[in-house]
């Protein structure tokens, strides 16, 4: 299995899966895997669920990914749920840090011009 485009990040196995079914991998031979890795924790739900798959594909229509920097409506309502069930009522940061702050005013410009760096590396 060639994998030399990809950065040797892992050490990956020697299995290809072409597809999933709930908590159950399937490989390009067929063979049918219980999914423990979850992805590193990304498809805890399964795979190929019709309801996940409709409301991935409707958010996919909204948007796919918006950073953290920015505020995210259905994050908080979800954070608020969350925190609502599990009685954690006030939020508490793991990792302390500065204040969020709001990008500079002339930031789209200049990602714009740089192609998205708004640094310069000295040669």
């Amino acid at each position: 299995m060639a994998t030399q485009p990809l950065m040797n990040v892992f050490n990956r196995l020697s299995v290809a899966f072409d597809h999933g079914e709930g908590a159950w991998l399937y490989d390009t031979e067929g063979n049918k895997y219980l999914d423990a890795l979850c992805g590193i924790a990304v498809t805890g739900l399964g795979h190929a669920h019709p309801a996940i798959t409709r409301a991935i594909s409707e958010q996919a229509a909204k948007l796919i990914h918006c950073s953290n920097l920015y505020t995210i409506p259905q994050q908080t309502e979800l954070a608020a749920k969350l925190a609502r069930i599990s009685g954690m009522e006030t939020p508490s940061s793991p990792i302390p840090g500065p204040k969020p702050t709001r990008p500079p005013s002339n930031w789209p410009a200049a990602t714009a011009t740089t192609g998205g760096s708004t640094t310069r590396r000295s040669s």
